[in-house]
């Protein structure tokens, strides 16, 4: 998956509406919340000296374990029906833990791909390619599109998008085929990207077999995705709560990260181009500003064991996709709750497009230690870097491979001790628990697992049918992919935890471009609302979905009102958080502008763009007015 940003790849459950269930969605035999804002900050000791900390790079990373791939239905994703199922596979190879690309493991392939190659000289028909021919290229993808990521069946885009698009850049080793006119083979050219550091190694796949999976696709794919069953209506107005914008407008705002301080209640914006850091107070006043050296991705307030209140900034050092170690960060000084940038302290550097950052005592020795995702492109990781007595880091490898969108720290398993569990949003996507033995050794275990074409965007653990298990509310959006079209099955899904690590799709509702989202109980009438944005919806058709606000209705099922507000459309919406702004006692939701980028899908009809060119604001307040 191509994420839009580095913070920055589904279909039936039961679709709110009446109470009742209206289907079963086409992935659902594939996990305590999060902190509730207004609770203490963590405590960290950041007593080292202000120069950078030195950091052991030469550690072993844990044990890598063996990631087992749970039954994964493959479904129709529109009529819900089941083709086939697949068992559960027996542990990857030891070379197949984390591989960038297929690796040369079958020089030889015992599959007997017939002779012939496909003309792709004119729009392809169903008819254009064998028969024979694809039935080999679905062995195919079995054997090598499996070794980096869940085969996503051809039901799941057009033909055309698999055809001009995907499939041409999912070329062996990272290339693109052309068709010849004159006799209607393909060649390869390699893409020259000048922002990726890696050297991919060479293909293992021949242009004959590859050929094959293509005909595989041409033949299966269909004409067009037929759209999602029609969800219950969004109604305008937002119940209990009122919009605000600040008085400071920019030209082209582009918010990245937000994120609302847990006890001063600052709303504390990340900007890119230029790099800048902005702290507004509770009546979204601008009260500091400072550039920084790269885009910020994160920030996470702390608090030292002296008192000492400190804020952490997480920098990409580049924003696009790319592979060098420029990331890193940062811990500056905050006082009277503003963070001042006069005396900052670099800890961590030399990361891969670093995009989140969580602390978390993962050892028990009584130090908290940063859990870094490092998005990367083709090279990233998850890591988490044990905290030393004299204040530096020692890095330990969780997940050796890119795409670690976000990561929880939590005792999943109620054992004593912290756990982490991350979004991977690139190539094996899914949710994935690290789990903690109490000694910082972890074994990896996926919850869920989806094909890359979803474009997995966010995740969050609450328990929200209030059974004392944690569950998944899951969005799926990005379309700054390969296959930028409208997909059916982008929405949020609700993921019950059935015991025993395993998930069911209770609720699914469908927004085109879902991007974000946060479960909580926003009306305070004792169960789990939503709140979600979308930074690619159907502005052209469906404009409200750019926020939905999924207000849960309780019964015996999950049944929720979907409400939207008219002055969502003032902005585009990409980054959000929820807390406490006045303390209140509710929940406040943010919204951060990011208007820069125009790619998606569809059409963004003129006026609107026209209105965008004007002066906008960072961001939107939702102020809530339950209390």
């Amino acid at each position: 998956m191509l994420l839009l940003l580095a913070m920055l790849l589904p279909s039936c459950a039961l679709i709110s509406g009446g109470g009742k269930p209206r289907g079963k969605h086409p992935m659902a035999d594939l996990i305590k919340s999060l902190p509730e804002p207004g609770v203490t900050t963590p405590v960290i000791d950041l007593t080292a000296p202000e120069a950078p900390s030195p950091v052991d790079l030469g550690s072993q990373p844990s044990p890598p374990s063996q990631e087992l791939q749970p039954r994964f239905p493959q479904f129709n994703p529109v009529a819900g029906t089941e083709t086939s199922l697949r068992t559960p596979l027996s542990p990857l190879p030891e070379e197949m833990e984390a591989p960038l690309i297929p690796q040369p493991l079958i020089p030889n392939s015992d599959l007997e791909i017939p002779e012939g190659f496909v003309n792709l000289t004119r729009p392809a028909q169903p008819d254009d390619f064998d028969p024979q021919l694809a039935l080999a290229g679905e062995k195919a993808t079995q054997i090598y599109c499996a070794t980096c990521h869940l085969v996503p069946g051809p039901e799941l885009l057009d033909r055309e998008t698999w055809l001009t698009s995907v499939l041409p850049r999912m070329a062996p080793g990272g290339s693109r085929y052309t068709p010849h006119a004159d006799t209607g083979t393909v060649s390869l050219e390699s893409i020259n990207d000048p922002l990726k550091s890696a050297k991919l190694p060479a293909p293992a796949i021949n242009d004959q077999t590859w050929q094959s999976i293509v005909a595989y696709y041409g033949r299966n794919a269909p004409e067009t995705l037929e759209p999602a069953p029609p969800p219950r209506p969004i109604d305008a107005g937002l119940p209990g709560f009122h919009v605000e914008f600040p008085d400071l407008l920019v030209q082209r705002p582009a918010t990245n990260t937000i994120r609302i301080h847990p006890e001063r209640g600052h709303i504390l914006v990340g900007e890119t181009d230029p790099n800048t850091f902005l702290v507004f107070d509770q009546k979204l006043r601008l009260i500091q500003e400072a550039r920084l050296s790269s885009p910020p991705t994160w920030f996470e307030p702390l608090v030292t064991n002296q008192g000492q209140a400190k804020m952490s900034v997480t920098l990409s050092g580049h924003m696009d996709p790319n592979d060098f170690q420029s990331g890193s960060l940062v811990f500056v000084d905050e006082q009277p709750g503003i963070p001042a940038y006069d005396r900052p302290v670099m800890p961590l550097t030399q990361l891969r497009r670093p995009v989140s950052t969580r602390f978390g005592d993962l050892n028990g020795d009584g130090r908290l230690d940063p859990v870094i995702s490092q998005f990367g492109d083709t090279i990233g990781q998850l890591a988490w870097y044990e905290s030393q007595r004299n204040g530096s880091f020692r890095e330990r490898i969780l997940i050796p491979r890119p795409g670690s969108l976000r990561s929880q720290i939590l005792d999943y398993d109620q054992d004593g001790d912290q756990d982490v569990v991350t979004l991977m949003a690139q190539a094996r996507e899914g949710v994935f628990l690290l789990r903690n033995n109490g000694k910082g050794e972890f074994e990896t275990q996926p919850l869920i697992q989806i094909p890359p074409v979803y474009g997995s965007s966010s995740f969050e653990m609450v328990d929200i049918n209030q059974d004392g298990k944690l569950d998944i509310i899951q969005t799926c959006g990005d379309n700054a992919d390969f296959s930028q079209i409208f997909k059916p099955y982008h929405g949020v899904y609700v993921w019950l935890n059935q015991g025993e690590d395993q998930f069911e799709i209770a609720y699914f509702y469908p927004i085109n471009g879902a991007f974000n989202a946060h479960a909580r109980d926003f009306d305070l009438d004792g169960d789990i609302d939503i709140a979600c944005l979308a930074y690619f919806p159907d502005y052209q058709e469906r404009p409200q979905e750019s926020f939905v606000y999924l207000q849960n209705e309780g019964g015996q099922f999950l049944d929720f009102h979907p409400f939207t507000v008219e002055a969502a459309l003032r902005g585009r919406w990409l980054p959000m958080d929820v807390g406490d702004i006045d303390s209140d006692g509710d929940i406040d939701i943010v919204l951060g502008n990011f208007q820069r980028a125009l790619m998606g899908p569809g059409t963004i009809p003129t006026d609107l763009l026209q209105s965008w060119e004007r002066p906008g604001p960072h961001f939107m307040l939702l102020r809530n007015l339950a209390h």
